[in-house]
């Protein structure tokens, strides 16, 4: 008989921007292809259609930094793949991620996209593969539920360079 293991059984992430980019040919230094590689593999991944809009921005800071005159094709093929494709599912808001991401501004949370993507997190109960570790301090400081965000490190990857 076969071991029994928790790997047969689907795991989830909801991705943060950071490691979105990636998919759109945007390098995130502390994001090594090959752990975002084995990501892919191992969990199935969701990302939240508000954040499509921070993706979107994300795209043009950087294109206006490099002083590009339209958007790479590259970009613009990882973004269409990821709204259409099957890779990363994308979660459609629900009424109570409005009171959950309010809850979270006007406890002094200044980021209207994280707030979104606990909110997601926290109704669907799944956790967020992040970088942002002052974001989980203020939830743990402010008595909101921390542990459902995850670093690299956590979830058995390399230890990668934190936000803070």
């Amino acid at each position: 008989m076969g071991k029994r293991s928790l790997d047969n059984y689907p795991r989830k992430l909801i991705l943060d921007t950071s490691f979105i980019l990636p998919y759109l040919g945007i390098r995130v230094i502390s994001i090594e292809e090959e752990d975002l590689k084995k990501i892919t593999e191992n969990y199935e991944l969701h990302y939240p259609l508000l954040l499509l809009v921070e993706l979107q921005g994300v795209v043009f800071k950087e294109a206006k930094k490099l002083s590009l005159k339209e958007i790479p094709k590259k970009a613009i093929d990882g973004f269409i793949s990821l709204v259409y494709g099957e890779q990363v599912k994308m979660i459609p808001p629900a009424e109570e991620d409005l009171n959950t991401s309010y809850n979270l501004i006007s406890s002094g949370w200044n980021d209207i996209f994280d707030a979104i993507l606990y909110a997601v997190s926290k109704r669907t109960r799944i956790k967020v593969l992040t970088m942002d570790t002052a974001f989980r301090k203020f939830l743990k400081e402010n008595k909101f539920d921390h542990e459902l965000l995850v670093t690299m490190n956590e979830i058995g990857f390399r230890t990668t360079n934190l936000i803070n």
